[in-house]
């Protein structure tokens, strides 16, 4: 990995979830934080799917002269699930998914904030356990659970999103796919 120190953490003791976790709700307060201690220098902020390398502006040059496939995150993605062997190879023969998260997803985030907010709580509400005492939860699966919801609320709404059969041809889908 990248030797650079990471911001956002409010102890050298605090575990990486809760950081993670607050980036969701303060990811820019983060960032001006990590450009405030290392403005020149690269940093790091930890996200529950992976920390992201913020890269100062004297580096620019460098990426000008690097090729997509040396800095895109599909390419990237394509070599991390074993390249061709995967299947996943024709992510890089066009740009369609990203395309498609330009210009109709992003433009769109604050329309669908009510959208993912309501079904993050509804998946709170059904998914998470109720505890009234200290519970032990192996969250990685419950979030990947309250993402996979989101993603289908924004994708085909509801009632769609919470038919039992579709998520589960879905999510069997995406497993399937993804096996080697």
């Amino acid at each position: 990995g990248i030797n650079a120190p990471f911001a956002g953490y409010r102890s050298p003791w605090e575990p990486p979830l809760l950081v993670q976790m607050r980036y969701v709700f303060n990811a820019a307060s983060m960032i001006r934080e990590g450009y405030a201690k290392w403005k020149d220098s690269l940093f790091q902020i930890s996200r529950y799917d992976g920390d992201i390398l913020i890269v100062p502006p004297r580096y620019l040059d460098d990426l000008h002269n690097k090729s997509q496939e040396e800095l895109s995150a599909i390419y990237g993605l394509i070599r991390n699930f074993g390249g061709s062997y995967s299947g996943i190879t024709l992510l890089g023969e066009n740009d369609v998914g990203i395309r498609a998260l330009q210009t109709k997803i992003t433009p769109n985030l604050a329309k669908l904030c009510d959208d993912i907010r309501d079904e993050f709580q509804y998946c709170l509400d059904t998914d998470f356990p109720a505890c009234r005492d200290w519970t032990s939860v192996s969250v990685h699966p419950l979030f990947l659970k309250a993402v996979e919801r989101i993603i289908h609320r924004i994708f085909v709404g509801l009632p769609l999103c919470r038919n039992p059969q579709w998520v589960q041809a879905t999510s069997k889908h995406a497993h399937y796919a993804t096996m080697i």
